[in-house]
């Protein structure tokens, strides 16, 4: 059974994406959501979220409910909520190759060798994840241009998250735009991405220098125990004063709520330095771009640790290791001579 979540539903939208949810992490669940709401506006279909599911590093159950903005959610799409996806998308098409192998034609009409018809679809987990939405397939710079305005517009955070992010800026006595933040991933990098995981005096130099040239104090966003030896050779190699963002957490904050909170922390920071190849950082990089879009002083230029840098060139393919750019948005803005309106992600505390 279905049950409408949008108020004043298209009754003309019937066709349906279906889709399982990642599993591998937060990030990688918002890059397969932005890329399955872009498709479902390019396509006209409702998007069908899935029963709450478990994604790691989250101790609970999630939906994306609980994350997002569901009034902003719905901007472009419909989006329906799915009680048991067994019974409602058992008929449905189902991707029969990753996607980013499929390409889409100027009606939004997917390749032959997707298995895709013109009903509804399913994408399955293994053949949708880690697609990068702006290197999707797709035929015209026009709906490129639709996709950017879909995620733009789509993805905000519930309010209780910025209001969280507020606290915890004040219990560390920093003002937004007046501290430089950076994302030190551990984890389980230091087993899938051992080159990102050297000691704390290498991490320590990228962030600290911009602290230096700014006279600005440096936020830590990390999974990292205080235990941890890398985290403590970054806090000792700082010159700077340096505060951790898991020092201010409340104890009622969960999994969610302390990933949420990182993430505008280090969207609201003058300048922002993240781990190479983590989606979390990218993520962060991504809501950077989108404040840039209304307010140019905000520093968007990505910068990783230890100077790695990304390929922001590639246009097709899974690309999800690159940050989100909205360069259609801003193609757009110079064809016509005027800035792109979007909603703000919000300076104040």
């Amino acid at each position: 059974m279905l049950e409408k979540k949008r108020i004043g539903m298209n009754s003309a939208v019937t066709q349906c994406i279906y889709f399982e949810r990642d599993a591998a992490g937060l990030s990688n669940v918002r890059l397969q959501l932005e890329t399955l709401l872009v498709l479902a506006a390019l396509t006209k279909r409702r998007l069908v979220l899935p029963p709450p599911s478990n994604v790691a590093h989250l101790t609970k159950l999630f939906h994306e409910g609980d994350l997002w903005s569901m009034r902003d959610l719905c901007k472009h799409v419909d989006i329906v909520l799915q009680k048991d996806i067994r019974e409602d998308a058992k008929r449905a098409d189902s991707l029969k190759v990753p996607l980013h192998e499929i390409s889409f034609d100027a009606h939004g009409r997917p390749s032959q060798n997707s298995g895709l018809g013109i009903g509804d679809w399913l994408f399955p987990m293994q053949e949708s994840r880690i697609q990068h939405f702006e290197c999707l397939r797709l035929a015209t710079s026009e709906q490129k241009q639709k996709a950017a305005q879909v995620v733009r517009d789509s993805l905000e955070f519930d309010r209780r998250y910025h209001a969280g992010a507020s606290r915890v800026l004040r219990k560390l006595n920093v003002i937004p735009g007046a501290y430089v933040a950076v994302h030190i991933r551990r984890g389980d990098f230091a087993q899938f991405r051992p080159g990102t995981q050297v000691n704390g005096q290498s991490l320590a130099s990228t962030s600290q220098g911009l602290c230096r040239r700014g006279g600005l104090p440096l936020v830590l966003a990390s999974d990292a125990s205080s235990h941890d030896v890398v985290f403590q050779e970054f806090m000792a190699s700082c010159k700077v004063p340096v505060q951790a963002t898991t020092d201010a957490y409340d104890e009622s904050d969960d999994d969610l709520s302390k990933a949420a909170i990182d993430i505008l922390i280090c969207t609201y920071a003058k300048s922002f330095v993240g781990t190479p190849e983590s989606t979390f950082s990218t993520t962060i990089m991504g809501f950077r771009s989108k404040a840039n879009l209304n307010d140019e002083s905000v520093d968007a230029q990505p910068r990783f640790l230890l100077d790695k840098t990304v390929n922001l060139k590639e246009e097709v393919g899974l690309c999800w290791a690159k940050p989100t750019n909205y360069n259609a948005l801003r193609n757009m803005s110079e064809a016509l001579g005027d800035a792109p309106s979007s909603s703000s992600l919000g300076w104040c505390v």
